[in-house]
């Protein structure tokens, strides 16, 4: 069981967080700074892991080329060209590191860009605040149910901590969070793709926790940082992102919208 003062500690570290909130809410391009910011902080964080080195060359020149994608979705170019470059960004990204790891790289950038592209639509940045709000509550679920009622190990070998209760719960409090939004916009929650893309990202933003926490102990790091208390670094905080981000995007190519993300009704 979490004891008070840990609980605590995660609340004074979740502050840290406001001021990327506040950004987003505002919308453009308010949202669009703040989008970068948290892009360039992961990926200061990524590049420090990749190259286990602090303030060197090499290790900026890693950050750039994992941070450059997100800025490339707001550059006017053909879609031809924005893949060729942000194909030589990776390639690049991939040769120049010590530790190599393609699939954390390329899902870091492949998030990177699809964040520009979601800032740069119209409802983009509410669409964010929706997904926050069901990744948080996941986030939420998962810790305190698998803090309180234990159970067996979702993943032993890659998260000791992490239970299949806490799992369950975390899905839990994410498809009520997905009830609440469905009241607020006053859309029909009967919607049975609806309810199974909920239940889609909920599975993504822990899978995306789990690929990020594989790769840590591979890397032999327990944190990505020690910046937010309680919570590790950024890239701790916001790993269940890097696979719902590519997700989202995928789903607007093929023109649909879940009903909780139907932000038109307000």
């Amino acid at each position: 069981m979490a004891s008070a003062g840990d609980f605590w500690v995660r609340i004074v570290g979740s502050l840290y967080f406001i001021p990327l909130f506040l950004g987003v809410i505002a919308g453009f391009p308010y949202a669009v700074f703040a989008g970068g910011i948290a892009i360039i902080w992961l990926t200061y964080e990524a590049a420090r892991m990749l190259t286990g080195e602090q303030r060197t060359l090499r290790m900026a020149l890693i950050w750039l080329l994992l941070a450059l994608p997100f800025f490339l979705a707001f550059v006017p170019l053909s879609s031809a060209a924005i893949v060729l470059l942000w194909s030589i960004l990776f390639g690049i990204s991939f040769f120049l590191n010590k530790r190599r790891e393609p699939g954390f790289i390329g899902l870091l950038m492949l998030a990177a860009i699809c964040l520009g592209v979601l800032l740069t639509k119209q409802d983009g940045h509410l669409i964010l605040i929706c997904l926050a709000a069901v990744v948080s509550a996941g986030d939420i679920g998962a810790y305190f149910f698998g803090r309180l009622l234990g159970g067996p190990k979702l993943a032993p070998s890659i998260s000791p901590s992490k239970t299949w209760t806490g799992a369950a719960g975390g899905l839990f409090c994410s498809l009520l969070v997905v009830l609440a939004l469905s009241f607020v916009l006053g859309a029909s929650f009967s919607e049975p793709a609806g309810w199974g893309f909920a239940v889609l990202v909920c599975v993504f933003a822990q899978s995306g926790d789990l690929f990020e926490s594989r790769v840590k102990r591979r890397l032999g790091i327990k944190d990505s940082s020690s910046f937010v208390p309680g919570h590790g670094g950024a890239l701790d905080r916001f790993d269940g992102y890097l696979s719902v981000l590519p997700l989202i995007i995928a789903i607007d190519l093929i023109q649909y919208k879940p009903f909780w993300l139907r932000l038109s009704m307000l």
